[in-house]
Order: C-alpha cells, then structure tokens, then sequence
C-alpha cells in the first residue's frame, strides 16, 4: 500500500498544480471620480460669449480639478498561475467628466458673476494590462495587481449653463483634442467571493494634455487623476 502510494504521488502532485492554474472571464461596470491635475487645471473658469454664428458661448478653460462621477463598463481576461500570481488584460469604454466652477459670464455687453460650472467629459476606449498576486482571505479571494493603461480619446465636450443680467449662455462644444492617447499607471484591489466581486483603483495619468502645439502652448501641464470603483460577475 505504501508503494503504491508512492508510485501515485507524482500524479496527484500533478493534478493538483493543474487544477490550481485556471482562466477567469469578467463583465464590469466600473465608476469612480475623475479630474485634473498640474498647473493648467483649474477650479474656477469664465462663460464668454459673442456671435453664435462666429464664436459659440465657451470657457476660458473647461480642464477642471474637481473630482466629478464618471462611469463605464469592460470585460477582462485573466490568467492564476499555480504559485498564485495574476495575469491579465481589460478593455472598456468609459466616459470620464471633471468639473470647473464658473464665477463670470462675459459678452460683449455684460461681464456679471454667475454661480454655476462647467463639465468636460471626454470618451475613451480603454485597455489595461496587469500582473498580480492573489490572497485568500477567508471566503474571499483579493487580487492585488498593477499596469499601464492606455485611454485612446475619442472626443472631449464642454457643457454649462449660466444666467445674469437678463442673458443666458449656454455651452455645448466639442473640444480640440491635443492629444490622441492617455497613458496612465493604474493600481487595483478585487475582492471575490464566489462569481461576485468589488474593485476599487487609482489611475495617475502620464500624458501631457496640452503639450508644445505649434509653439501655442509652451511649458503648460494638465495631466489625469482618477479614483475607481466597480462591480464585477465573473463568467468563468
């Protein structure tokens, strides 16, 4: 009996390093707050306005440092090796909003402060990839991983609303994208228990928003921030 034990050791050792290494499958819905940081973002900005026809109602600067709900959603992919190492890769679509007070409404008649504010909300497709470790924690699992990210923009809109002195502006604009990529590092903890699971994160952005365009912006810096969160299903 105990030879035969012997002689199934290797196989059972074998089987069970097998079973340890899996490939899970997710669907997230993912949330957080997004803003701006560096020297060019701003807290508070001015409404102009003019001619429709010429120049549409604008602000001075829609790039806010006020963290502001985004959202989005994604699938992901990942790989548990048998030592219990995470590695994976995530792709999404988010939408991604900062916000600026708006302390001044300006025309070529009026200039009358105002209470309101300004949200910039940009699309990106994102993809994410990451290496890991993961821990038990009673009936949990924890992920703890980090990687770069990269956001490609896809359009960034600026939208208020401010009224004084009988005049209305609003603002609803497309605006000019100086970039074409967000690169970011991004840190993340998962929770699982069972199909279920709770992330939460944070993304320092990389890429300078306003770089040296033509010799127009010189020395300017705005880069992201963002603090995530999020619900997971896992498929497998």
């Amino acid at each position: 009996m105990r030879q035969l034990r012997l002689l199934l050791l290797p196989l059972l050792t074998s089987t069970t390093v097998v079973q340890a290494q899996h490939t899970e499958f997710s669907l997230h819905a993912t949330s957080g707050y997004y803003r701006y940081r560096g020297e060019s973002a701003t807290g508070t900005t001015q409404l102009f306005g003019g001619q429709s026809q010429i120049s549409p109602a604008h602000t001075d600067n829609p790039y806010g440092n006020r963290f502001t709900l985004s959202y989005g959603g994604g699938v992901q992919t990942q790989r548990i090796t048998a030592h219990t190492l995470v590695l994976g890769a995530q792709a999404g679509y988010e939408w991604l909003r900062s916000r600026a007070n708006v302390n001044y409404l300006i025309t070529t008649r009026i200039a009358e402060p105002v209470r309101s504010h300004v949200t910039l909300t940009n699309r990106f497709i994102n993809t994410h990839v990451f290496g890991g470790k993961r821990f038990t924690a009673g009936i949990c699992s924890i992920d703890a991983t980090v990687g770069p990210e990269v956001g490609l923009l896809l359009q960034s809109r600026e939208q208020s609303t401010a009224s004084a002195a009988g005049v209305t502006l609003q603002a609803d604009n497309k605006v000019f994208k100086y970039i074409k990529a967000d690169i970011r590092v991004r840190l993340n903890v998962t929770a699982y228990y069972q199909r279920f699971g709770l992330t939460g994160g944070y993304s320092y952005g990389l890429t300078n928003y306003l770089p040296d365009y033509d010799g127009i912006l010189v020395d300017r810096k705005l880069y992201s921030q963002m603090l995530r969160a999020g619900l997971i299903y896992r498929m497998h």
